[in-house]
């Protein structure tokens, strides 16, 4: 089998992926890791989502956030009566 030498990638990504939609993925995140640390700039979308996944999103983490209010609900509550 002849090996894959034009770039780093995994044998599924490169199943999955062509090498341009690839290489404008990987440019993206090269631009995300560069700004990781800096607040000041605005964050890098890596995929561009669909506004249906943006609403799925928001709804994962306002479920998120209410469960980790009930997680912290009961546990002043076990420390109140003694656990």
């Amino acid at each position: 089998m002849t090996d894959i030498v034009w770039d780093r990638r995994s044998l599924y990504v490169y199943a999955q992926t062509e090498k341009e939609r690839f290489e404008e993925i990987e440019k993206k995140y090269k631009q995300f890791i560069a700004c990781l640390d800096d607040v000041n700039t605005v964050p890098i979308s890596v995929f561009n989502l669909k506004p249906k996944q943006i609403e799925e999103l928001q709804m994962i983490r306002e479920v998120s956030k209410e469960l980790q209010k009930k997680k912290e609900d009961d546990i002043n509550k076990a420390v109140s009566i003694g656990f």
